[in-house]
């Protein structure tokens, strides 16, 4: 799996992006990235995670939703350094991904960075850009953002 070969990062403070350049990325997909990168295992069940993300959807559209927005983004998969892991019945971060939250908190690859440094380079917006993406999805993005807000 290795993630660092690339580089991969997920900025979560400020506008939700993955570097290096993946600047294709739709709302839903870096916020399905967000969630899994907030979870603390990386991972998470397709089927749960379609019905947090469609919850006013059946289970079946709910799942055919992130079929199409794998498929949609199927270049986040791909070897020889994906940035996703798709297995049949989950999702999974590579393990190795970095986001700017976690150097913050100082656990990134087991390398903290100063917290002063980090603090100055970073935007203080959490999971900014991603609004209008439903109720159940802003209530977690609220949550999450008081949770982090709070830590940091």
């Amino acid at each position: 799996m290795g993630g660092a070969g690339r580089g991969w990062r997920i900025a979560l403070w400020g506008e939700v992006a993955v570097n290096p350049t993946a600047s294709a990325l739709s709302k839903r997909a870096r916020a399905m990235l967000a969630r899994l990168s907030l979870s603390p295992t990386m991972t998470f069940d397709r089927a749960t995670l379609a019905a947090l993300r469609w919850p006013e959807r059946t289970d079946a559209q709910a799942l055919g939703n992130l079929r199409q927005l794998l498929h949609d983004h199927g270049w986040l998969m791909q070897a020889p350094e994906p940035l996703l892991i798709v297995a049949r019945d989950r999702l999974d971060l590579d393990p190795t991904i970095r986001t700017d939250h976690s150097a913050l908190l100082g656990t990134a690859a087991g390398e903290p960075e100063p917290l002063a440094d980090a603090l100055e380079a970073t935007d203080p917006r959490f999971l900014a850009g991603l609004d209008g993406l439903g109720e159940d999805f802003e209530a977690w993005r609220s949550s999450e953002t008081r949770r982090a807000v709070a830590v940091v």
